[in-house]
């Protein structure tokens, strides 16, 4: 990770707060959308529902997971509330446009790769703490996925 990063970036980069929080309310409209389109007026209730519950659980799984990594290898993702938000980011944005692509291998592809490239830019990870990152935020949105699924058709 870069020195500048280390630091502290100062408030006005537009990585600290604008970018992650346009990405994070993109990811959430496209969520959205892609519910009322899928879904229609009548399913949208129960979409939205599942939208929301993978965010609740999915985004605090990913934090941890990420938090507990950068431990692991001796870095960090700078102040607490902007780490929060660009990782909740990372977390949402890929899984939206993901959740446009109908073809689920190349979806998955899609959504590593822009978690890669949002936790590079957000973050300046050296590229084994890049892909240990990506790669914890994947797995966690697919068991995020999998506990969604379970108490929706429960």
């Amino acid at each position: 990770m870069s020195d500048d990063h280390r630091e502290g970036a100062g408030a006005t980069d537009p990585r600290e707060v604008t970018i992650p929080l346009a990405m994070l309310l993109a990811g959430i409209a496209v969520l959205f959308v892609r519910a009322l389109v899928t879904e229609g007026s009548g399913g949208v209730a129960m979409a939205l529902l599942g939208i929301g519950a993978e965010i609740v659980i999915g985004v605090p799984l990913a934090i941890v997971a990420c938090f507990a990594a950068a431990r692991v290898l001796d870095t960090d993702f700078g102040l607490l509330h902007t780490a929060v938000l660009k990782l909740a980011a990372a977390f949402i944005f890929p899984a939206a446009v993901a959740g446009i692509i109908p073809i689920g291998l190349l979806a998955w592809i899609v959504s590593l790769i822009l978690y890669l490239g949002m936790l590079e830019k957000f973050f300046r990870l050296e590229p084994t703490e890049l892909i240990v990152c990506a790669i914890l935020i994947f797995l966690v949105r697919i068991l995020a996925g999998v506990v969604v699924a379970m108490l929706v058709l429960a």
